[in-house]
């Protein structure tokens, strides 16, 4: 008898502190979900305070054999291990600079909030080259991409969207409390992102992997190494970033230094050409006209740099379409005249 009460206080103990468990855990779940619309708030003002920004940007490439081998190279080709080039954004604009001392080359990449211009100068011709693309051509290699950005998309509309949760809290010796974060990207359960968000860092995300669901291992890690307080807001100025595929390996570490928040002017997003040069932007073939402007030869068409010939595709084609119809006659022409010759020697 006193064996069967023994019993049944066991299991009304052991009843009695899973009741405990559970009410102890309901507050805590409800602080982590509160916690993600005040983290996605804080996030949103984080990025919303860095109106501009620029700095000196250098990326190193460490691949190994696999790596390598899996670009299929063709001869001749090697892959560019280092790059030094000066970025600058405001707003929904960006620009890179890139100098080949070799070539004495510099490269332009510009987004101007429209249309992305790639433009090659060469300092001893006076010469430039370039096309416009229709869209933006997303950058990877810059510290707010990683502090705010996943996959070209803005983090907190990304954590939001794709039902990423607060799954616990870590204590981070150099940057306090972590909200670490899981979820879906795209919503799609064949992979896991985890984030690690800084709170006390304008809540950006200094950590970051991404999981294969089906054999559970990490493919790639990103994480902040350093970082610095400047005008008031903290900016990454150390990134790793891994690609742990089997075989694949690859490390890239971005650096940044010389930076500076908030006071990047207008004009750093406009081009003022000189020299000769040719560009296209549509299939139309630009020339640099004397008042530094873009124009199209002989017509005379003037406008500035990052807007398209109006009605350019259409006149191109016409273009094409008389220029064919010439050829066809002038074909058929040749083909009657010797037709005649042959019939008047018979």
């Amino acid at each position: 008898m006193s064996r069967i009460v023994r019993d049944g206080a066991s299991r009304l103990a052991r009843n009695a502190a899973l009741m405990v468990a559970v009410v102890l855990c309901l507050p805590v779940s409800r602080c982590y979900g509160d916690g993600l619309a005040d983290i996605l708030k804080h996030m949103r003002e984080g990025m919303s305070a860095i109106r501009s920004a620029g700095a000196r940007i250098t990326v190193s490439v460490t691949p190994s054999a696999g790596y390598l081998a899996s670009l299929r190279l063709e001869p001749g080709q090697t892959l560019l291990t280092h790059r030094t080039f000066d970025w600058s954004m405001k707003g929904p604009k960006w620009r890179i600079d890139e100098v080949d001392a070799s070539r004495d080359e510099t490269t332009t990449t510009l987004f101007d909030g429209r249309t992305t211009l790639v433009s090659s100068r060469y300092g001893v011709q006076e010469y430039a080259r370039g096309t416009f693309l229709g869209a933006e051509t997303p950058i990877g290699y810059t510290p707010l991409d990683h502090a705010y950005r996943m996959r070209g998309r803005p983090a907190a509309d990304v954590l939001e969207s794709d039902g990423f949760r607060v799954v616990r809290v870590e204590q981070d010796a150099a940057y306090g409390p972590l909200s670490v974060l899981e979820g879906h990207e795209f919503r799609a359960p064949t992979a896991t992102t985890t984030v690690w968000i800084a709170r006390e860092r304008g809540c950006q995300i200094v950590r970051r992997e991404m999981r294969v669901t089906k054999p559970g291992k990490t493919v790639t890690s990103d994480r902040t190494e350093a970082m610095e307080r400047i005008g008031g807001v903290w900016m990454p100025t150390k990134v790793v970033r891994e690609q742990r595929y089997p075989g694949r390996e690859c490390t890239v570490k971005i650096t940044a230094s010389a930076i500076h928040v908030n006071d990047v002017p207008e004009n750093r997003f406009r081009i003022r050409w000189s020299g000769r040069g040719l560009l296209v932007s549509h299939g139309v073939p630009l020339a640099i006209q004397s008042n530094g402007t873009l124009g199209l030869d002989p017509i005379g068409a003037r406008f500035p740099v990052g807007r398209w010939w109006p009605g350019g595709a259409m006149r191109l084609a016409a273009a094409l379409m008389l220029f064919a119809g010439l050829w066809v006659a002038c074909v058929s022409a040749v083909r009657e005249m010797r037709r005649r010759a042959g019939t008047l020697r018979s």
